[in-house]
């Protein structure tokens, strides 16, 4: 405070014509200096500085605790989620493919039954591997989050990469599975997280820009 009065110096308050004592406006000695800011005008700053103090001090006591308000809400949504294989089966349906439930996953294996792969060790069957795989579980926040791959023709994974791109999929990986097939097979791997519709959405995108999956879909 005695910083904030030395502003009210001689250069700002000129001193006062010699008037007989007592003066309407005494003067007090601070640190050996004169100080002779009027004592109105003093006790109004005084009295400014401490309802800024008050006020201060009232504001902070009344903001609620953020952890406790970001924790909240969280909790009651993981509350409200009951995951059975039932649901994630809905969820999935328009997927096809083989659906297989885990305790605390649920997987959509999509094999491509369209493909005639051969290479340089001749026919190879479609099931030792060659099928997209999909990985649903939802974390504690109730969010659902799926991880898996796309196996795609090279020719594919331009197309693929955009639907799944436009779905907020996190691409991963992208690299040939085997070598010197024909057709050349790439695997797109991925992550992502959000509304569970929204991505089986984008995965169900991305699947009709491969082979004759639009025309297998249906159960």
């Amino acid at each position: 405070p005695s910083t904030l009065l030395r502003v009210f110096d001689n250069s700002f308050f000129p001193p006062l014509p010699h008037a007989p004592h007592p003066s309407p406006f005494p003067l007090t000695v601070r640190g050996g200096r004169r100080d002779k800011t009027p004592a109105p005008v003093r006790a109004i700053l005084v009295s400014f500085f401490c309802l800024f103090t008050l006020m201060a001090g009232g504001c902070s006591s009344h903001v609620a605790p953020t952890g406790a308000s970001s924790n909240a809400s969280p909790q009651t949504r993981a509350s409200d989620q009951e995951d059975t294989p039932e649901t994630w089966r809905q969820l999935t349906k328009s997927l096809g493919g083989q659906q297989i439930a885990s305790a605390d996953s649920f997987a959509v294996i999509v094999p491509r039954s369209d493909l005639d792969l051969e290479s340089e060790m001749g026919q190879i069957p479609i099931s030792a591997g060659i099928a997209s795989k999909f990985y649903f579980f939802r974390c504690p926040c109730g969010k659902v989050k799926i991880m898996g791959e796309f196996v795609v023709c090279d020719y594919e994974t331009g197309d693929v990469l955009d639907a799944i791109r436009a779905g907020q999929f996190d691409v991963v990986s992208v690299a040939p599975i085997l070598q010197n097939t024909r057709p050349s097979m790439v695997s797109i791997r991925f992550q992502a997280e959000g509304d569970g519709d929204d991505l089986v959405k984008a995965i169900r995108d991305a699947l009709d820009h491969t082979g004759k999956f639009p025309a297998q879909r249906g159960g």
